[in-house]
Parts: structure tokens; sequence; C-alpha cells
């Protein structure tokens, strides 16, 4: 009998399960990548359960038959919150609050004790959610992985010390972005999590000094596109093509983009499509009426939404020169690494680890408040210097080949994930 419980527990250690969780997919589009890494996940794992916190009901996504999907809300109940604020001396809250006083020189602010108490009641919350699925999954070796550092993967490392691996993007990363500036845990979970996966090396390194930790534990790992399409081929005409991929919200500053093009229209034939919506569409849409319209060199069209493949289509079936990106802040775009696999030279803001894709090889870097009329003279002096522009198109692709290729990448994720 006991060799017979040797031999089952030995085979089971073969048996491994993937717990993903997300915030969208397989419900949504935030995080187009997801699609790609699971089924690449799928020739790893026996099992794929993945905890999604998007409020939608309809998957955007065929999903392969070993994968199931488990939805949950964020959204916490009266008791839930009281439960948060009992735990107030907890062995967690109480190290929390150390940690804050420790990066900050004073006291826990009524601000910092309501978001580390509802962090914490999230994590319970997950915990909860979690558990029982764990047990049906008793047989297999679990592996977590979040494609975001938030409140379920830190409470499977905080609460419940699971094999736990997760990225780190920008929201979850910089504290700067919030007010007040603090994000919950974050030092808690580098010492309870396996690894911690970066999106930049800026990223990584701003995580090293602010926490005080060593490397070993931290990764720099970056996204990565997929391509097997070709690059259509150039336009026969003289105008400049620009394309912008984004939200159209403030911190995205598609007005500066709207700017760009009117000043390059004043002497040159420039055509700008941009993909993306937001809160700030009609906004942007009447100052380019005000300021673009009426001027024979300059064309534009806001084509909205679209899915990732959408995205890569339209790449295919159009040629463009540059792609334009002016954000204030960013972590590494993805839309950058789609535009260089079809060897368009992004124009972009040097904010977050934006140069670790673009150089001045690739593309150029702009600073944060970039003089728009020395942008786009430099961008009329590309593109009559053929030379120097078919370079920077060859050097945007093999950037992306070597450094941001979806299929290298996903294979650097999987040994990240089952290395012990």
């Amino acid at each position: 009998m006991l060799e017979v419980a040797l031999i089952t527990w030995v085979l089971n250690q073969d048996k491994r399960a993937l717990f993903l969780i997300s915030t969208s997919y397989p419900y949504g589009h935030l995080e187009p990548l997801l699609h790609y890494e699971v089924k690449r996940f799928c020739e790893r794992y026996e099992q794929i359960v993945i905890f999604c916190s998007s409020t939608e009901d309809e998957l955007k996504y065929e999903l392969p038959h070993k994968v199931h999907v488990i939805p949950f809300s964020n959204e916490l109940s009266l008791w839930e919150k009281i439960k948060g604020s009992a735990s107030f001396f907890s062995k967690a809250c109480r190290a929390e609050r150390k940690q804050i006083k420790a990066m900050s020189g004073v006291n826990p602010s009524l601000a910092h004790h309501k978001i580390l108490l509802n962090s914490f009641a999230l994590m319970q919350k997950f915990q909860k959610i979690a558990s029982p699925i764990e047990k049906k999954f008793r047989e297999f070796q679990i592996d977590y992985y979040s494609y975001w550092c938030d409140e379920p993967i830190m409470s499977s490392a905080i609460l419940s010390s699971k094999n736990v691996v997760s990225r780190m993007h920008g929201y979850d990363l910089y504290t700067e972005r919030h007010k007040p500036a603090y994000l919950p845990f974050r030092k808690a979970f580098h010492d309870s999590a396996r690894k911690i996966l970066f999106i930049s090396n800026q990223g990584k390194n701003y995580f090293k000094s602010k926490y005080k930790v060593n490397e070993d534990k931290l990764q720099t790992l970056y996204l990565g596109v997929t391509n097997c399409f070709q690059t259509p081929p150039r336009n026969k005409d003289s105008r400049i093509n620009l394309i912008s991929c984004s939200s159209i919200i403030p911190l995205k500053r598609i007005q500066l983009i709207a700017d760009l093009v009117k000043v390059i229209g004043a002497s040159t034939v420039v055509n700008w499509i941009h993909i993306g919506d937001g809160s700030e569409r009609e906004k942007i849409i009447a100052h380019c009426r005000r300021e673009l319209e009426g001027n024979n060199n300059i064309s534009y069209a806001f084509l909205g939404e679209m899915s990732p493949a959408m995205v890569m289509k339209h790449y295919q079936e159009n040629f463009y020169d540059f792609f334009v990106n002016l954000s204030e802040t960013e972590g590494l775009p993805i839309s950058i690494m789609e535009a260089n696999s079809f060897q368009i030279p992004a124009v972009a803001t040097n904010v977050g680890g934006v140069s670790e894709i673009v150089s001045e090889n690739s593309g150029i870097l702009v600073d944060l408040n970039p003089n728009i009329n020395h942008l786009a003279l430099k961008l009329r002096e590309l593109f009559t210097d053929q030379t120097e522009y078919q370079r920077m198109r060859k050097t945007a692709y093999e950037k992306w080949l070597h450094y941001f290729n979806g299929e290298k990448n996903t294979d650097k994720l999987i040994e990240a994930l089952s290395n012990q």
C-alpha cells in the first residue's frame, strides 16, 4: 500500500494547474496579451483557472477546453468592510503601518489607514473565493500568476503563502500616480512572493530603490506582441502618414498630437489617424475642427476603439511613417511594440520605460513638454532623408524582434512560472 501511495504521489507531482488572475480577460480587451499567453500556458498546464474581476458577463475570447473562468467582484459588502476594519491589529496590518512610517518618516494618516484596511478586506475576500477552488485541485501543484499586482495576488502570497508570480506595470507600481502617494502591502508582497516580473528595467529599479530590497526576486520581463503579417508597401504619395493608438484621456495628451499635425500641415501634406476612445473624445474632436479643418494639407480621422486583432489588421492594410505617443506617463507601451513590429518608428515622450523601446536609432524620444515646432521640423527632415528613415524603420523592427517578440517573451514567462 505504501508503494502504491508513493507512486501516486510521484505521478501527481507532474500534474500542474495554473491559477491566473486578471481584471478584464476574457471578458474585455484591457489585457490583450493574455489570450496568447493562455494558449501557450495550455502546453504546460493540465488545468487553468482564471479568476477575473470584470463586471462584464460576455466572453470576448474563445477559450481552450482546459481553461475555466471564475468571475468575482471587487466590490465590498458592508460586512466585508467591517471585517476588514476589525483586522486593524492583525500582524499584517501592524507591519504595514510600520512600513508606511519607515518610508515617510511620519505616522500613517487617516487616508493611509482607509486604503490599507480596504486593501486588506479585498485580500480577505479573495482568500475566501479561492480557498474552495484550491481544495478541488489538491492533487495538482498549483502556480499562481497575476497580470497585475493587486489584492487577489497579494492575498495568495501574504495570507495564503502560495507559489506566486506577478507582473508589475505602472498603476500598480508607481505610488506617485495615486493620492495619497501610497500603494498598500507592496513590500509585504515582495517578501512573500516567489518572483515579481517588471515590464521595464526602469520599473524594476524604481521598486528596488523605493522598498530597499535586493534583486533576488525581481526580474525584468518585457511584454511582447506576436506578428506574422507583412508590412504593407509604402504609399506613392508624398504625404506624411501618422498613427496614434491610445485611450482619449487627459494623461494621453491627444491635443498635443493635433497641434503637431497642425504645424506639419503648414508646409507639408499630412494624414493623421487615431485609434482609441475615451472621456475626452468630444473635446479633442472639437479642438481638431477648430485647428485643423480648412487646411487642405491636413486630413485626419478618429477610428474609435478596436480589438488588438483589429489594430494589427489595420497596420497590415495601411502604411504609416510614424507612430506618435506624447503621453504624460507610461509604463512601456504595447502600442509602440505593435507599431515597431510593422517597421513603424515611434515618436514618444521619454517617460516611464519608453526609452527602453524608443531610442535615437529606432525613433524619436522627446521631452515631457516637447517643442512642437522643433518636433515637426525633425519629422519633416527624416521624411525627406529616406536613407536615414529606412535605417530607422529597420532598427525599430529589429528591436521588436529581439526584445518585444511575444513568442520569445512568453517562453521566458513560462520558464519564470515553472522554475521553483
